[in-house]
This record gives C-alpha cells, sequence and structure tokens, in this order.
C-alpha cells in the first residue's frame, strides 16, 4: 500500500514520463492491417497488391509477361550461413557465356599489360 506522499510522487512521475519521447514513441496508436492482403505463408504483401494474381487455392501467381523467353532465369545456389537460424547466403551460378566472356576480358587485361 503506498501513503499519499509516495502516491503523489509517483503520479508526478507518470506525468513527466507522458512528456517524454521515449513513452510517445512506444506507446504510439498502432496501424490497423486487417484490411491488408497476405501470401499463403501469412506474410504481407505490398501496398500495391493490384499488381498480383491468386490462384483457386490462394497461392501468389507470378507475373512473367516481362522475362524474355531468350533469357531464363539465373541460377542461384543457397548456402546455409553456419551458426545461424534461416539464414542463408545466395550463390550465383556462372553461366558458360560469362565464363567465356570473363576469359576473354582477362586475356585482353594481359594483352595489354604486356604491350
Amino acid at each position: 500500500m503506498l501513503t499519499p506522499h509516495e502516491e503523489e510522487k509517483l503520479r508526478l512521475l507518470l506525468n513527466m514520463l507522458q512528456d517524454h519521447d521515449y513513452y510517445n514513441r512506444m506507446y504510439r496508436p498502432q496501424i490497423d492491417v486487417s484490411n491488408r492482403l497476405r501470401d499463403e505463408r501469412g506474410r504481407f504483401l505490398p501496398n500495391n497488391a493490384d499488381q498480383y494474381a491468386f490462384g483457386k487455392q490462394g497461392e501468389l501467381l507470378l507475373d512473367l509477361s516481362d522475362i524474355d523467353e531468350d533469357e531464363p532465369p539465373r541460377e542461384i545456389k543457397l548456402v546455409k550461413v553456419e551458426g545461424t537460424y534461416g539464414t542463408y547466403r545466395v550463390e550465383e551460378k556462372m553461366k558458360p557465356s560469362d565464363v567465356v566472356a570473363l576469359v576473354c576480358f582477362v586475356i585482353i587485361l594481359i594483352i595489354v599489360y604486356f604491350s
């Protein structure tokens, strides 16, 4: 049980805290996200969700119309980072055409260096 003097001190302290930035930052009004669209895993979709299409079972369908048929998607390899939970590093696999271009570039550099 608090004495009247302690109650007065506590009331004064609470009034001082309400004006402080830290208190206002912690107790700011919450944003209503109940109307935001989510994907099948429950993650929020961006606000401009009209760009997204959904299948019959609610799965997100990707629009691949802007990808050229000549250029397949790049190949990547996910490598788990040791000592972490759910963190992966992306390693890109080089295409044969990239390797040829790199070798040509190195040969040109060597020729320029020795000439």
